[in-house]
């Protein structure tokens, strides 16, 4: 038997879904969001998460979240040897009428917190970038979907998109 390997948990991460966990650990301090998922994929233009069943969970503002976070990962990502880069939204929705947070602008109370999480030097790998990118117009919230946000997010519901670059080692 050989003894100069290590084995490989079923559950153990990569890459990019090891960078955006790091993300969301850093992020479920934040108590109100009922759902924190990692990177979306697409299902009839819709954003979901597939189980290891192979059922679609989709993101989309529903009654049965009061505020729900995930990932979604834009464009190629870039390699060099020891380090890839990759350039990631975070979307955000909730509902305003569930949420307790004590202030009555509750969308610029969630960001400030969520960009204060995502300035924590020790969550890339590399180096911490500090150039985020903001959409609050609805109409700017899905945008990689297909899918109308000026529809589905009337009140009670609301959102905003968080586009940044981050990188991860991409050692063996």
């Amino acid at each position: 038997m050989r003894n100069d390997f290590k084995i490989v948990k079923r559950n153990q991460l990569y890459g990019a879904d090891r960078l955006v966990n790091k993300y969301l650990k850093a992020i479920e301090g934040l108590t109100y969001y009922t759902s924190l998922d990692g990177i979306a994929e697409t299902q009839n233009g819709i954003p979901c998460i597939f189980g290891l069943n192979g059922d679609a969970k989709h993101l989309t503002p529903n009654d049965n979240e009061v505020a729900q976070l995930f990932f979604y990962e834009h464009d190629a990502r870039r390699y060099t040897d020891r380090y890839a880069e990759i350039d990631l939204s975070i979307v955000v929705w909730f509902n305003q009428s569930r949420l307790e947070l004590g202030s009555t602008r509750i969308r610029e109370k969630i960001i400030h917190e969520l960009l204060n999480i995502l300035r924590t030097p020790t969550l890339t790998e590399v180096r911490y970038f500090d150039t985020f990118q903001v959409f609050t117009d609805r109409s700017q919230i899905f945008t990689d979907f297909d899918i109308d946000a000026t529809d589905i997010l009337k009140y009670p519901f609301d959102g905003f998109r968080v586009r940044f670059t981050t990188n991860y080692n991409n050692e063996c």
